[in-house]
């Protein structure tokens, strides 16, 4: 499924950021530091597992919470559940 990379930067960024455009800023040059430059990807970018497992790690470290974000056929075909 494409697009799913872009989503769980998405996500990481907005759940760590919770609105500040500093923190924000500052999310995505630690992801820049992990190797996954958050303006590489797009909603049509091909999901690359390695990242995804990347982003999976990250989003353990922070707390960040996929399930609320992800749709219901997502949840079921999850690495996350």
């Amino acid at each position: 499924m494409a697009g799913k990379i872009k989503k769980m930067i998405d996500t990481i960024i907005e759940q760590r950021s919770k609105g500040s455009g500093i923190i924000a800023g500052t999310i995505k040059v630690k992801l820049i530091l992990k190797g996954i430059n958050p303006d590489n990807f797009n909603h049509q970018s091909n999901d690359n597992p390695l990242i995804i497992n990347q982003l999976d790690k990250f989003a353990k470290d922070f707390g960040v919470d996929f399930g609320s974000s992800l749709s219901e056929n997502e949840k079921r075909f999850s690495i996350w559940t």
